[in-house]
């Protein structure tokens, strides 16, 4: 099934040049799953345009927000790994498509996992 959800996230300054490595924490809310955590992000920004690659995994808590636990990941502890493909436009803004996971790495018994695709519009990524 479909759902609409928000993502928020703050990503720092480059703290490894040569692997556009960042500190990451981010959030997503939708009117039945809650997830919220931290990690790290690798981009890769072509010299020669100005589309980039991002790939990140956050560690962080889940809440499947519905009754009946349509959503229920086997845990509360789950680690999202994303990877994305973005433009950056001149004035700084970028936008990008991407695909996430949500898992507990098999440290519970149950561990269905999440797919999300989504579209983000940024600022600040270069």
């Amino acid at each position: 099934d479909a759902e609409g959800y928000v993502m928020v996230e703050y990503a720092s300054e480059v703290i490894d040049p040569d692997y556009g490595v960042r500190w990451r924490v981010g959030a997503d809310y939708s009117p039945i799953t809650f997830w919220a955590g931290a990690g790290l992000s690798a981009e890769h920004v072509f010299a020669s345009n100005p589309f980039y690659i991002e790939g990140s995994v956050m560690a962080g808590v889940y809440e499947d927000l519905e009754p009946n636990d349509r959503l229920d990941l086997g845990d509360t502890f789950e680690i999202r790994s994303q990877i994305s493909v973005g433009y950056i436009f001149d004035n700084g803004y970028d936008l990008a498509v991407g695909i996430s996971h949500k898992s507990n790495a098999g440290l519970s018994d149950d561990n269905p996992g999440l797919e999300t695709v989504f579209v983000r519009l940024g600022v600040g990524v270069n």
